[in-house]
């Protein structure tokens, strides 16, 4: 049986999270209070920087704000090619991607 639970992630720097058809289900900034990261998210199936397929606009989050910022999603966010999400500007902050595998979720279907 495939595991269905939220597999979460932790980065410091752009990465490629899966490659494969997955689900984005969010993403929590922790700032160095510092740094103003900008995280972008792509359904992308490499690491290449020619990412284009940005599902989650390009955003720059408030390091002032000390703590978390981030993205929850109302919806899991379908990404049939891959995940990458690329970072600059984070210092020493990190970000959890929660995200889950396709075909974990036995109750979606895609038409």
């Amino acid at each position: 049986m495939d595991n269905i639970f939220v597999i979460p992630t932790r980065i410091t720097e752009s990465t490629l999270i899966h490659s494969g058809p997955n689900f984005l289900m969010d993403i929590i900034i922790g700032s160095d209070g510092t740094n103003n990261p900008t995280v972008a998210c792509y359904n992308e199936a490499d690491d290449s920087k020619t990412a284009t397929a940005r599902v989650i606009p390009s955003q720059t989050y408030d390091a002032i704000a000390l703590g978390l910022n981030g993205i929850v999603l109302q919806f899991a966010r379908f990404n049939n090619t891959g995940l990458y999400v690329e970072v600059s500007n984070l210092g020493s902050g990190e970000i959890v991607v929660g995200s889950r595998l396709a075909g974990t979720l036995s109750y979606y279907s895609f038409r």
